[in-house]
């Protein structure tokens, strides 16, 4: 029998000493066992990396790795060069997963030949207490590349890292791009494009803590200058290996593009005017997406001020009607 194990967990760990713990439990406790864990400690300035050190004491299947402070995508890129696994998962060191996160996912890649498994994730406060969702309840499915890509670009998927198990082939020549924020949105699509089977589960295997400081609570301002600019790129790749993607993505880049303009009137004019001209030249028509959509973008075309006055009028009505 292969010692190789079946699933290398890789974690990134920077600054979260109350919670890594927490993470790596949700992992160890499994009811497969088969896995590896391997620990990248970024260079945490506080004692997480004594932390790291005694789980892996303690169990055999926990690797650390210390490194300098590069970042969460050299983190998990140095995970990925050291994973013996044959398949691959990622997790959030302030994160915790739910029962079945690693057999579940497992069981359907192996009965389907899936390249990919998707499953489902929730909230949860800073104590660890899951939060209530209005998701809708997801249907299983079994998809291909070019569905996913469309999926995703109608945000009907989401990018991150976490979320899903992945064969360790497709990492062969891809990598999260070091020393950007929000890296899982540069790389997502393309681990999608190099698979051929998807499988989408129901199960929630996954809860990440809503905390200050956290990525997925960066300001708004900044958070929708990296969002346009990742999601520029994925629109340009799209449309050179999946054109019928690229066209749903070109509608949501557009989105996020007015959601920049209008979180960044008066600030940051050179960055501004950037993304109003990629906006501005977007062949947007007035039913693919909304209507609504195509005259927002004409609004900003005859003045970003218009934009902007007729934004704050429509958000305002909509907090009086709440």
């Amino acid at each position: 029998m292969s010692d190789r194990p079946e699933i290398s967990v890789i974690i990134p760990v920077y600054n979260v000493e109350p919670y890594v713990e927490q993470c790596v439990k949700s992992i160890t406790d499994q009811s497969f066992k088969k896995i590896e864990i391997i620990l990248v400690d970024d260079g945490s300035p506080d004692s997480c990396p004594g932390i790291c050190d005694r789980l892996a004491e303690s169990d055999p299947r926990i690797r650390v790795i210390h490194n300098p402070h590069l970042g969460l995508a050299a983190a998990r890129n140095t995970g990925i060069d050291a994973a013996a696994g044959k398949y691959l998962m990622f997790a959030d060191s302030d994160d915790f997963t739910a029962p079945g996160f690693l057999d579940i996912p497992l069981r359907a890649a192996q009965k389907t030949g899936a390249d990919i498994v998707i499953f489902q994730f929730a909230a949860a406060d800073i104590d660890g207490r899951p939060l209530p969702s209005k998701r809708k309840k997801i249907q299983p499915a079994a998809i291909d590349r070019t569905r996913a890509l469309c999926m995703l670009a109608e945000e009907k998927l989401q990018d991150y890292a976490w979320d899903k198990l992945y064969r360790r082939e497709l990492f062969d020549t891809i990598r999260y791009p070091d020393g950007e924020r929000w890296e899982d949105q540069a790389t997502t699509y393309r681990l999608i494009d190099k698979a051929s089977r998807l499988i989408i589960l129901p199960d929630i295997l996954y809860y990440y803590r809503t905390r200050p400081g956290s990525l997925i609570h960066e300001d708004l301002r900044t958070a929708f200058e990296i969002m346009a600019d990742h999601r520029n790129q994925e629109y340009e790749y799209l449309m050179l290996h999946c054109p019928p993607a690229g066209r749903k993505m070109e509608i949501t880049v557009a989105r996020t593009e007015l959601a920049f303009l209008y979180y960044n009137f008066f600030r940051r004019p050179k960055k501004y005017a950037e993304i109003r001209r990629r906006l501005t030249a977007r062949k947007i028509r007035p039913f693919d997406g909304s209507r609504f959509l195509w005259l927002r973008i004409q609004l900003v075309r005859i003045s970003p001020a218009l934009m902007w006055s007729a934004m704050k009028i429509y958000h305002l009505i909509k907090r009086t009607d709440h």
